[in-house]
């Protein structure tokens, strides 16, 4: 390792030791509920959030069944995004990468999922 990398490290540790002491606020939190991503903040103010992400897909509408693009657009990790959609993390692989493509309910869900995350997380939070 070098003198440089060491350094960096070195500063990020001492940097997370301050912000978890209180003596310094993070420059950017990602805010969960469960695993799902529903903010981001960068100096205490909100730059995404999982609605804003929702308005830009209802935008694309031919996207509204394909589950990689959704994701992504929302910025979930297939864990989160599975979570929110009440499926398995391998039921969302076989979607993703073409060995299976959602039908009648599933497809329905996307889209929902595309359109109004937050209410479908709402729902979850509820239930």
């Amino acid at each position: 390792m070098t003198d440089e990398l060491f350094n960096d490290l070195l500063k990020s540790v001492e940097e997370a030791g301050a912000i978890r002491k209180g003596e310094k606020p993070a420059e950017r939190v990602s805010v969960y509920k469960g695993k799902i991503l529903v903010e981001i903040r960068e100096n205490d103010k909100a730059v995404w959030c999982l609605e804003q992400a929702a308005a830009e897909l209802r935008k694309t509408p031919k996207m509204k069944s394909n589950a990689k693009h959704i994701r992504e657009v929302l910025r979930q990790t297939q864990e989160g995004f599975a979570e929110l959609l009440g499926v398995s993390v391998r039921t969302l692989q076989n979607w993703e990468q073409g060995r299976r493509d959602p039908h009648g309910p599933a497809k329905r869900l996307l889209n929902v999922a595309s359109r109004h995350p937050v209410e479908l997380l709402d729902s979850i939070q509820a239930g």
